[in-house]
């Protein structure tokens, strides 16, 4: 009867050991993109970012965001359109910049 106490505890005690290093060795949480659906809707999410009221970093990193799902989706007509619109009327110099970036970018791809 002892035994199979001691042995009991030992068992959960491996177990427990084991549940704390896996909840231990969790993956860090990768970046907004990569929770983000390839689907159409990308453009009208990240058109919201671009257009609301968020800070010149969020708004560059949907910006670049929108690029490169715009590649991956072969939409890049429509994105091109807009980001062109935005570099025009964008007061930040940081968001125009990004806007260009991400153009120059799609250009890139398709160059060749």
């Amino acid at each position: 009867m002892k035994k199979s106490f001691v042995l009991l505890i030992a068992i959960a005690g491996v177990i427990l050991i084991a549940s704390v290093c896996m909840l231990s060795f969790k993956k860090p949480q990768e970046e907004e993109m990569s929770n983000i659906t390839l689907d159409m809707g990308y453009f009208d999410k990240y058109k919201q970012i671009v257009e609301g009221d968020n800070s010149p970093k969020e708004k560059e990193n949907a910006i670049l965001n929108m690029a490169q799902i715009a590649i991956m989706l072969n939409d890049t007509e429509r994105v091109v359109d807009y980001l062109k619109k935005v570099a025009m009327s964008e007061k930040n110099k940081t968001v125009v910049a990004a806007a260009y970036a991400a153009i120059d970018l799609i250009r890139d791809y398709y160059s060749d």
